[in-house]
């Protein structure tokens, strides 16, 4: 239970919070709308970057069969990916949000991002 609460619920509270912040209507920014844009865009690739870092923790702590780490590191990436997809499905039923393939691309580009800094973090820090 206590690996749980401290791997697996902190995925669960973050897939919460992308589920919260695709549930609300589309807001008005005061921002012109290149500026817009890329917030948008850059809290897509923020919100998949933690998710698949959560996930990646999540599924080494977990590890109790011998899984290559290319396998659990394509698994995170195919999870956040997959959680993408029916978070865009979720979207169409908002008012106001409607689902965009080019967002999941924004995800997936997170999610890949994620999986890269990763390495880079475990090989200078172990």
């Amino acid at each position: 239970m206590k690996k749980f609460l401290k791997y697996w619920l902190p995925v669960l509270i973050w897939a919460g919070v992308i589920f919260f912040f695709s549930n609300q209507s589309y807001l008005e920014s005061p921002l012109p709308q290149v500026w817009d844009f890329a917030m948008r865009k850059t809290a897509h690739i923020t919100e998949y970057f933690i998710l698949t870092w959560l996930l990646l923790r999540a599924l080494f702590a977990s590890q109790t069969v011998s899984i290559s780490r290319k396998k659990i590191i394509f698994l995170a990436i195919v999870l956040s990916i997959f959680y993408a997809v029916t978070d865009e499905f979720h979207q169409s039923f908002i008012l106001g949000r409607n689902p965009a393939l080019y967002d999941i691309g924004f995800d997936s580009f997170g999610a890949i991002l994620g999986v890269l800094i990763y390495k880079v973090f475990k090989k200078k820090f172990g």
